[in-house]
């Protein structure tokens, strides 16, 4: 066996019985994964190290590199914890992205596990009050068929016709659509996104960057969030803690990409210009605290949100809710 190998054995056992560890903690005692929350944490290994492989490979002037050296193992293991409670598969395709960002204030990379879309809908499938039995996301091009067939006195049943008329020459995106359906077919559901609404959510985003970069998978995630918002979770099923922890993480990821690619950017030109270092790790902790504050003001707004809907619930009254991204 290679060193390299050996070192990326020794970290991964490190990093499950870290997961293991962290998971007892959370749980209020110890407890000892089953072999399939074994698997699920290995995956996790699996994909962070393809990351920051991928990353290292595309270094260019950062001093950091990206080896488990240099990753703070706690705070991911923490990380993964939730992730393991709500079942993601980090080699499943769109489950989990992992973002690594450099943290001025400890000198380590953390890294960012970032719930996909098909994650986002594995978890409103798995732990919907009324499961639903498919859920269909399409983008919407403008050479393609869409017509969405509302519910009315002709037709119980919500439904849409849509085809892709020319595959070649789809030409831009116009909008997306959810479809959710049910065994019960009356409560099927159609949920159409235009252009303005991705827009809407690509502003709302603490950096642009991701949107620029992989603009389709972002619009399929907005998607994915509104349907989430559109499912009851089961209180029996789903854990409490991973799930908050999934709502406020998602805040404070989108900060946390900006300060990955502020922090990468910043390296770069230092490098060019001869920046001193204290101005970097200065610049890094103003942005750390932006991130905080971002964090600390949304979950200020979700406690108002809470209230009011309690309010409301006791007035029996209830108005339309805007879209949350």
């Amino acid at each position: 066996m290679s060193e390299d190998k050996k070192k990326n054995t020794a970290v991964s056992v490190r990093f499950v019985g870290e997961v293991e560890r962290q998971f007892g903690q959370e749980m209020g005692n110890d407890i000892v994964f089953s072999d399939h929350q074994k698997k699920l944490a290995q995956h996790l290994f699996l994909k962070a190290d393809s990351a920051l492989k991928e990353f290292e490979s595309k270094r260019n002037g950062s001093k950091t590199p990206y080896t488990w050296e240099n990753v703070n193992i706690k705070n991911l293991a923490l990380d993964a914890v939730h992730k393991v409670n709500l079942g993601l598969d980090a080699l499943m395709k769109n489950h989990i992205h992992v973002i690594p960002y450099f943290n001025g204030k400890n000198k380590k990379y953390d890294l960012d596990l970032q719930t996909g879309f098909k994650g986002l809908l594995y978890i409103a499938q798995k732990y919907a009050l009324n499961p639903p039995k498919k859920i269909v996301i399409e983008l919407v091009h403008e050479n393609d068929h869409f017509k969405p067939l509302k519910s009315n006195f002709q037709r119980e049943v919500e439904a849409y016709e849509f085809e892709v008329e020319n595959p070649f020459n789809r030409g831009k995106v116009i909008g997306g659509f959810a479809y959710i359906q049910y065994e019960d077919s009356s409560k099927n559901e159609l949920l159409i996104l235009t252009e303005e609404d991705f827009q809407k959510a690509r502003d709302a985003a603490k950096t642009k960057a991701i949107w620029d970069a992989w603009p389709e998978k972002m619009r399929y995630k907005t998607i994915a969030r509104r349907v989430s918002d559109k499912i009851d979770l089961d209180p029996e099923k789903v854990n409490a803690q991973s799930m908050i922890h999934e709502e406020t993480g998602s805040v404070e990821a989108e900060a946390n990409r900006e300060i990955a690619e502020n922090a990468n950017s910043q390296t770069i030109d230092i490098e060019a210009e001869e920046e001193e270092p204290d101005a970097i790790e200065e610049q890094l902790d103003r942005e750390m605290d932006k991130v905080e504050e971002a964090i600390d003001e949304r979950q200020s707004e979700r406690k108002e949100e809470q209230e009011s809907e309690k309010q409301l619930g006791a007035t029996g009254t209830e108005g339309p809710r805007e879209p949350s991204f």
